[in-house]
């Protein structure tokens, strides 16, 4: 519990401690549980908001009925509740291999182990999905609905379907923190200079909004 409270509120003193003494199970168990926990919590409002998307996109009787059977099937119930914390790990595990691709490029002489490393610091980064559940669920149950955003897209007032509120969304405040404390561990575990963890965490990251725009 020290360790996700420190991570949170001393990252510097954290992350020099990591690099002392790795470590990354707890990391990772914290937030499948986390991530599935909140789910769970607002698993109706959140079947319910994808129910409808689909039922607005029905062109017949018949489509209506197979869409209403998928989400009240079991399996995508359980899919719901698991697939965003398999989806968080999964982009540590692959803005890790593109962060190790960038700082081999832009001058090599990292440590050993260095993948390693920037993974475990990629995972005590997403501790930031604690505070971010204790925010999101209250207000998912409050609204109804899971389409709350801590960002520039809360004030956004077009189609939520539009390439631009996607773009928007993306620029989440959680997901900011999250992204400076994995540069900071970036920085520190592996003892490299704040530009070169900036440009690999981050560039990524900005070419995936890249993409997001022109793809709509």
């Amino acid at each position: 519990m020290s360790d996700i409270v420190d991570v949170l509120l001393r990252p510097s003193e954290f992350f020099r401690s990591l690099r002392e003494r790795p470590r990354w199970v707890i990391a990772m168990a914290v937030l499948l549980i986390v991530t599935a926990a909140g789910m769970v919590l607002i698993l109706n409002e959140t079947i319910d908001f994808a129910r409808q998307a689909g039922l607005s996109q029905a062109a017949n009787d018949d489509s209506r009925q197979a869409i209403e059977r998928f989400f009240s099937h079991p399996f995508f119930k359980v899919f719901i509740v698991v697939a965003p914390g398999g989806a968080q790990l999964f982009s540590v595990l692959l803005y890790g291999a593109f962060a190790l691709l960038i700082l081999a490029l832009s001058g090599g002489g990292l440590e050993a182990r260095p993948y390693g490393r920037i993974v475990t610091a990629g995972l005590w980064s997403k501790m930031v999905e604690i505070p971010h559940m204790v925010l999101l669920v209250p207000l998912t149950k409050m609204k109804g609905s899971p389409e709350i955003y801590f960002g520039p897209a809360a004030f956004f007032t077009g189609d939520v379907t539009d390439r631009w509120f996607r773009f928007v969304a993306g620029f989440d405040l959680f997901q900011i923190w999250s992204l400076l404390l994995f540069a900071l561990g970036v920085r520190i575990c592996l003892h490299v200079s704040t530009r070169r963890a900036a440009v690999a965490v981050i560039l990524p990251w900005l070419v995936r909004q890249a993409i997001r725009l022109a793809l709509g």
